[in-house]
């Protein structure tokens, strides 16, 4: 079976068990537990991108928050704020 190192290695992976099934090297029950294992390897792959994309997000959000905190900031009324965000011309 070829390498899985990510999902899209898996469709490789399933073709060649599919392969390897059809040419006789595998027995179908052979072949049906190889492509379970590597059914396994996509789940893992997924918990481990999902994790990869909640921890970019924290340190987005991280990344925010300390420029936010950064930046001088000056009491004004909702009239200001809008005067100074909304201004014409």
């Amino acid at each position: 079976m070829p390498a899985i190192g990510s999902a899209a290695d898996l469709a490789g992976a399933m073709a060649a068990i599919a392969a390897a099934a059809a040419a006789g090297e595998l027995t179908p029950g052979e072949a049906f537990d190889m492509a379970r294992v590597a059914d396994s390897f996509l789940r893992v792959i997924d918990a481990r991108d999902a994790e990869r994309q909640a921890e970019a997000a924290r340190r987005s959000r991280a990344e925010r928050e300390a420029a936010d905190n950064a930046a001088p900031r000056r009491d004004m009324s909702f009239h200001e704020w809008m005067d100074d965000h909304f201004k014409n011309g």
